[in-house]
């Protein structure tokens, strides 16, 4: 008996065990989800605003062209140390998403005169390749992010419909054991005394 009852509250502690940490991943995973739902809403955003750039950078590419002509232009365009890219790791909510730094190595400086047209077209793809880097960067974290809420909802069901359960059982049938245990005690005291003789 001494046994069953120990085991019986082991059983209470794992559920309650449990309980406490399907409640730590469920907030987990709404903290994920509303993470995502920021990152997609990000990603649209951005773009909308990339496809504009474009569109407003082949406008001014093709004035350009007409200013100093396409082969001067992709000759002061080619051999030029475009950007320096840095990709790191953080950490967000436990999980691990990269962090992409970048930094152009020169500035453009546009000037009133010939090739201004030039300058503009490659300032504003420049722009257009910041806006493709900060939209690989949210699409990565979107991704791992949502790995995640798979792992942490594949958690929270097999606490929810495999350990609970089974933990529950098994200490219920420890209760029932218990007592009846307790009831064959009592009915036992109950047969003793009413057998025992008087004493003279």
């Amino acid at each position: 008996m001494i046994k069953s009852r120990t085991e019986l509250l082991k059983l209470k502690e794992e559920i309650k065990f449990l309980k406490d940490g399907k409640a730590i991943f469920e907030e987990k995973r709404n903290i994920l989800l509303k993470e995502v739902m920021s990152i997609v809403d990000d990603i649209e955003k951005k773009r909308k605003e990339l496809n504009t750039k474009v569109l407003e950078g082949y406008k001014i590419l093709s004035k350009a062209i007409m200013e100093v002509g396409e082969e001067k232009l992709l000759k002061e365009s080619s051999g030029k140390e475009k950007i320096s890219l840095n990709v790191e790791e953080q950490v967000f909510a436990g999980v691990v998403v990269p962090k992409v730094s970048f930094e152009f190595k020169k500035e453009v400086e546009i000037e009133r005169g010939e090739g201004i047209f030039s300058k503009l077209s490659e300032k504003i793809f420049r722009e257009v390749v910041e806006l493709i880097l900060e939209i690989a960067e949210l699409e990565m974290k979107g991704w791992r992010i949502a790995e995640e809420i798979k792992k942490t909802t594949i958690r929270i069901n097999a606490i929810e419909n495999f350990y609970l359960p089974n933990y529950k059982e098994q200490a219920k049938k420890i209760e029932e054991e218990l007592e009846e245990s307790e009831r064959n005690s009592i009915a036992l005291l109950k047969s003793w005394r009413s057998s025992e003789a008087p004493f003279v």
